[in-house]
């Protein structure tokens, strides 16, 4: 038990009969900020000098809001004034309800959307960081990063290429897998665009003014060699961009689910 401005409180009170919902917590905190004001709004007030019977609101007593408060407080409570105590309750509350939030938003995520494919690069570091990691076992994750970055730009594009392949072939498989997602869960509706496609579309305007000649067939033959050499921090820019379209996308096609 620890005494706090006057009063005994016990850091781990907590209710065991009755379930409090993020509403009534604020409400609770609320009719706290209510009387405070009523009271003058001083900000000498301590929390001994509080009628919880002025606090009491639906069929939480005296006991039931004291308590709560005792619970919501325990965390940040020192020798300060019941207003300075009232405004770090108020944000725990805040930060309980912004982390409940969070916690909707990851079970909602699509778990059975197929995830991008790694870039060369990524798919080098994570071939070679558990080697550089034993070899370098003083090295910090940000500085066996440098390390890698620096391996993979002495690396030869021969010695490249096999990592490139390797994305390619992925690349390819989701391509196919997300088509394919779009055709079960979306039929009707017409699929985002992969990074290959966004990057195909603008770099066409460009050839079509450069070259209005060339046929669409070899523009196409054209955009993809130059996709295929392209360097990957490039390539992971347009890979952003095709994965903000599906975000949006899936969100869209959820929403009309819903109406």
């Amino acid at each position: 038990m620890a005494a706090v401005n006057g009063e005994n409180v016990d850091d781990s009170i907590k209710e065991k009969s009755k379930v409090w919902t993020h509403d009534q917590e604020l409400t609770l905190l609320q009719n706290v900020e209510k009387h405070l004001e009523s009271a003058g709004g001083s900000k000498y007030i301590y929390i001994k000098d509080i009628k919880w019977s002025e606090i009491v609101f639906e069929d939480f007593n005296e006991d039931d809001v004291h308590k709560r408060w005792n619970a919501l407080t325990s965390k940040v409570r020192k020798m300060r004034t019941a207003k300075e105590i009232l405004e770090d309750a108020k944000q725990k509350v805040a930060d309980k309800s912004n982390k409940e939030s969070r916690k909707r938003k990851r079970d909602d995520k699509d778990t059975g959307l197929p995830k991008m494919p790694l870039t060369s690069y990524i798919i080098f570091c994570n071939e070679k960081r558990q080697q550089l990691a034993k070899k370098y076992s003083n090295l910090n994750n940000n500085e066996l990063m440098t390390k890698l970055a620096k391996k993979w730009r002495k690396l030869s594009e021969e010695k490249k290429k096999k990592y490139h392949d390797i994305y390619l072939e992925n690349r390819k498989k989701f391509d196919q897998d997300i088509t394919q997602y779009f055709i079960e869960h979306y039929p009707d509706e017409k699929k985002p665009k992969t990074a290959l496609d966004l990057w195909s579309a603008s770099k066409k305007k460009e050839m079509k003014k450069d070259h209005p000649e060339m046929s669409e067939k070899k523009m196409k033959k054209k955009i993809n060699k130059y996709w295929d050499k392209m360097e990957d921090d490039e390539r992971e820019e347009w890979e952003k961009k095709s994965k903000t379209e599906v975000a949006r996308y899936i969100k869209r096609m959820k929403k009309m689910d819903k109406v």
